[in-house]
């Protein structure tokens, strides 16, 4: 035992016990050291507002850089080009012309359109297949390639915008200038607000190739070259009808082959017919 005397009175101890002490406060360290890493481990798995909006704004960033990428880049069309197939085979004897009708570029000159409303650019990817023995030598092709071939949907809306280099319908979705400003309010204000571009939808009917979009007359293309060849009405029976994309031809027992068509009209009371 030690002695401690102070002015006031005699302390007595023990050295055992100040050595329990002693570890006590090591452990109780050691506890708060690991507390500490441990804190300092889960902010490191969480982030602090600071850290997520950081984050946010990276995320930002690079999905408005690639959108712009893929939505500005302006397609090339192209004449009977000649694709080889660079990866797996085309099985033999495919034959035939797999139609893809989509959206151009969205960006026309001094404006970004919306998707939905850009201009169409129809492609065909033809599979010729591989030549009998008794085929014409000039008709052998090589069972390796595709043939690619693909068109701006010529609609009126797409001369009359290529021709001034500028939008003129702002449809339901875009709009033709800035509405910032008064002059840009009074241009979108009096636009017209259909714009039939014919981007979305591709079928066939009654031998003839269709490109169409949601309430949007059917336009008819040459199925060989995609040239445009205008409205098309089936003889008077579809004259002035607009239709709405997602629909198509079915086979039936007791009528056959049908066109079933959907179409959108607006009543007197806003509200939507079908």
């Amino acid at each position: 035992h030690n002695k401690i005397a102070t002015a006031n009175s005699t302390f007595t101890f023990s050295s055992l016990a100040l050595e329990s002490t002693t570890i006590r406060m090591k452990r109780a360290v050691v506890v708060l050291l690991c507390y500490a890493a441990w804190v300092k481990f889960c902010r490191g798995l969480s982030t602090t507002p600071v850290d997520a909006s950081r984050r946010q704004a990276s995320l930002q960033e690079k999905a408005s850089r690639v959108w712009t990428t893929v939505a500005t880049a302006t397609p090339q069309e192209r004449e009977a080009e000649v694709l080889p197939v660079t990866k797996g085979a085309i099985p033999d004897g495919l034959v035939g012309t797999y139609y893809v009708n989509g959206l151009a570029s969205c960006k026309l000159p001094g404006r970004l359109i919306h998707p939905f409303e850009t201009h169409g650019f129809f492609k065909a990817i033809q599979f010729r297949g591989q030549a009998h023995d008794n085929d014409d030598e000039d008709q052998r092709y090589p069972t390796n390639e595709v043939q690619l071939r693909a068109k701006y949907v010529e609609t009126p809306v797409f001369k009359l915008e290529k021709f001034f280099r500028r939008p003129l319908f702002r449809g339901a979705m875009s709009s033709i200038a800035d509405t910032s400003t008064w002059p840009g309010q009074l241009l979108n204000a009096l636009s017209p607000m259909e714009r039939e571009t014919a981007n979305l939808a591709v079928r066939t009917w009654a031998n003839k190739l269709i490109a169409t979009a949601d309430n949007c007359p059917f336009f008819r293309l040459d199925p060989e070259t995609l040239q445009t060849l205008g409205v098309e009405d089936f003889d008077g029976g579809l004259s002035g009808e607009k239709m709405m994309a997602h629909t198509g031809g079915f086979e039936t027992r007791t009528f056959g082959d049908l066109l079933v068509e959907l179409r959108y009209q607006q009543s007197s009371d806003n509200s939507a017919l079908f």
